[in-house]
């Protein structure tokens, strides 16, 4: 059987997501228990994490939902629907356009 590139990618990609996303909760989760949590910098994650996987396919959001499960699924919908409705603003337009990568990605 042979892989397409895309799935070959896919194969590569979502374990590091996943661990990425495993390690933002886990932070989160250690930072909540010693009362210092800061969700925004969680949700600012957790986007970078859908903006990650939605490159691959949509497929893996569900994917990552359901690994995410309770609280942490919730944020990560809610942020993930904060930067769609954001896309719609002609400011965050307007800045998303000027960003620039950063070094190394």
């Amino acid at each position: 059987m042979e892989l397409k590139s895309s799935e070959i990618l896919s194969l590569i990609a979502v374990p590091a997501i996943s661990d990425r996303l495993r390690r933002a909760q886990e932070a989160f989760i250690s930072a909540e228990v010693s009362g210092a949590a800061d969700v925004e910098a969680f949700l600012e994650e957790l986007k970078g994490v859908a903006l990650d996987a939605n490159r691959l396919r949509r497929g893996v959001l569900s994917e990552l939902v359901a690994a995410a499960g309770g609280y942490q699924a919730a944020l990560f919908l809610e942020a993930l629907s904060r930067f769609v409705l954001s896309m719609h603003d002609p400011e965050v337009l307007r800045r998303f356009d000027q960003c620039r990568p950063a070094p190394g990605s």
